[in-house]
């Protein structure tokens, strides 16, 4: 796909309204897995952030993950959504 497609998928409201339920969804997930998890401060840290500011977040998840994922669409199901969300999280969490 190519970057401007990636970018008005990533810029569709609809698209990013269901990219923010899902990276809502991973920031409660993320708050309450065990504190021995990897990088689980800046995960957590990240995850209140998110949590008590979505719309801010919301344009970040849905370009990372447009650009992590070249083949999602507006179509996209929703565990694939979710899926990138949880693999764009670290990195922007600042885990590195």
């Amino acid at each position: 796909m190519a970057l401007h497609d990636q970018w008005n998928i990533a810029t569709d409201d609809s698209f990013k309204r269901r990219v923010q339920i899902a990276m809502l969804n991973a920031a409660i997930a993320i708050s309450s897995e065990a504190t021995a998890t990897p990088n689980h401060t800046n995960r957590a840290n990240y995850a209140k952030a998110v949590l008590n500011d979505p719309e801010r977040y919301m344009p970040l998840f849905s370009l990372a993950i447009c650009a992590f994922d070249a083949t999602l669409t507006s179509a996209s199901p929703d565990a694939s959504i979710n899926t990138a969300v949880a693999s764009v999280w670290n990195a922007l969490a600042g885990v590195v």
